[in-house]
Parts: C-alpha cells; sequence; structure tokens
C-alpha cells in the first residue's frame, strides 16, 4: 500500500486507500480456502479501482527462466512504479513461454538482475528470501 500511495502522488492520481483496502479485502473473502491466488489492482488517474483475481495454476519448480538481450536504465520511472505500461514485459514472458521457459529476466545496464516480465525478483541467500531493493 506504500509503493501503490507513493505512485499514486507521483503521478497526481486520486487515491482513497481505505477504499482501495475495502475493496481488496471483499475480492479476498471470495476466494476458495486453501487455493492461492493472483490479485491484480489497478488505480486510475480519477481513483477509479478496478480489482481482477484469478486462482494460480501451479506450476513445476524449478522453472526455466531467459535472459533478456538487452538491458533496461537504472534510472528509468518505470523501474520504480508499477504501472499498466507493460508491453515491453508481456512480450518478454510471451517469448520466454513460447521457447519453453517460464519468464524472461532483465538486468540493469550494471548487469545487475532486476526483474522478471511476469514475476517479481526473488533469491534465496542462507535460507532468506530476498528481493533487489530500487538501489
Amino acid at each position: 500500500m506504500k509503493r501503490l500511495t507513493n505512485s499514486a502522488h507521483y503521478f497526481g492520481f486520486s487515491l482513497n486507500l481505505s477504499e482501495v483496502e475495502r475493496r481488496v479485502h471483499m475480492a479476498c473473502a471470495e476466494f476458495a480456502d486453501n487455493t492461492p491466488y493472483r490479485l491484480k489492482l489497478n488505480v486510475y488517474g480519477g481513483g477509479q479501482i478496478q480489482i481482477q483475481y484469478a486462482a494460480l495454476v501451479p506450476i513445476e519448480t524449478p522453472v526455466n527462466v531467459l535472459l533478456a538481450t538487452t538491458s533496461q536504465p537504472s534510472t528509468s520511472i518505470w523501474l520504480q512504479h508499477k504501472t499498466t505500461q507493460r508491453s515491453l514485459y508481456d512480450q518478454a514472458w510471451k517469448t520466454a513461454e513460447s521457447q519453453g521457459a517460464f519468464d524472461m529476466l532483465f538486468l540493469n545496464e550494471q548487469g545487475e538482475l532486476t526483474e522478471g516480465g511476469r514475476s517479481n525478483l526473488l533469491v534465496k541467500i542462507d535460507g532468506c528470501w530476498f528481493t533487489p531493493p530500487l538501489s
């Protein structure tokens, strides 16, 4: 919610955080027990809220991933905010899937892994899970 609030402020969007939380709780109340779900929350410029969700399809692990052939600049504003501008990401995971992989991972110009086309990057170090900080 903090990231959503920061992004809404950055882009000048209206945001009623208590309404967002209420709508998320309403959606989650519809979930079947013991079933993992994916929830997508969109907040538009005028403050409209859209929530979509679906049960996750189980995947066999480990998964294969590909590395993108082009890097993303670490200063890109789009790495700091989740937005609906996803054509690069959608194309990446679809390309990966067409080649038998689960996702395509992106690197910045320094060769550091940043994120996947449809997944967040998590790394397990000494039994603990980490995701790369923005820095």
